[in-house]
C-alpha cells in the first residue's frame, strides 16, 4: 500500500494527522487497514458526508478524526449531527473550509461553538478570495482563534458594494449581464 510505506516515512516528523490518505471510494475497509498499520492518526474527510457515512467511519475505527465541513455534511444542523456521531465514539472533528466567502466561515464558527469534540486544525478559506463580502468583523485569526460572534444570526455585516463588484466581475466572466 503506497500510503502506508508513505505515512510511515513521515511518521518521523510527528504529525498531527494524515488527511484521507486513500481514495474515498476504497472506503471504511481501506482507512481501517492503513490506521491499523500506522502510528500516524488517519482523518476521513472526502469519506463522510452523510450521517449513515459519519456514523460507518466512527464505529468502524477507522478514523482517529473527522475532517468535515458544513458544504459536505449540509449545513449547520449536518456538521453537529456529525459532530454527536463522532463524540459518541470519542473522536474529534475539524472543520474543513473550501473556496468560501466569510459568510460561510462566520456560519462554521458558529456552528463549531458548541461543538465539545471540536479539534483544533480548523481551515478557513476567505482569505484566498481577491475581496470577501464580509464588512465586519474582522475573521483574520488573532493567536490562530477568531471569536465567536456576538451580533444577531450568523454574526456578520455585509459588505453590500464588495457584493456588487463581485456579482459585476462575475458577469463580465461568463457574459451576463449584472444589474
Amino acid at each position: 500500500m503506497e500510503a502506508q510505506v508513505m505515512i510511515n516515512k513521515l511518521a518521523r516528523f510527528d504529525l498531527e494527522m494524515v488527511e484521507q490518505p486513500v481514495s474515498a471510494v476504497a472506503g471504511v475497509p481501506a482507512l481501517k487497514a492503513l490506521k491499523q498499520s500506522c502510528s500516524v492518526p488517519i482523518a476521513a474527510d472526502q469519506s463522510v458526508y452523510t450521517l449513515e457515512e459519519a456514523h460507518a467511519m466512527c464505529s468502524s475505527g477507522a478514523a482517529s478524526l473527522l475532517t468535515v465541513g458544513l458544504h459536505e455534511t449540509g449545513g449547520i444542523l449536518g456538521f453537529r449531527r456529525v459532530a454527536a456521531i463522532a463524540q459518541v465514539f470519542d473522536i474529534n472533528v475539524c472543520i474543513h473550509g473550501v473556496w468560501e466567502t466569510g459568510i460561510t466561515t462566520c456560519a462554521s464558527i458558529q456552528a463549531a461553538s458548541g461543538v465539545p469534540n471540536l479539534d483544533d486544525g480548523n481551515q478557513i478559506m476567505w482569505q484566498l478570495l481577491q475581496e470577501d463580502i464580509v464588512e465586519s468583523p474582522d475573521l483574520a485569526p488573532n493567536v490562530g482563534k477568531i471569536p465567536v460572534m456576538s451580533a444577531p444570526g450568523l454574526g456578520f455585516t455585509l459588505n453590500e458594494d464588495a457584493v456588487g463588484r463581485a456579482a459585476e466581475a462575475y458577469g463580465k466572466k461568463n457574459g451576463l449581464e449584472v444589474t
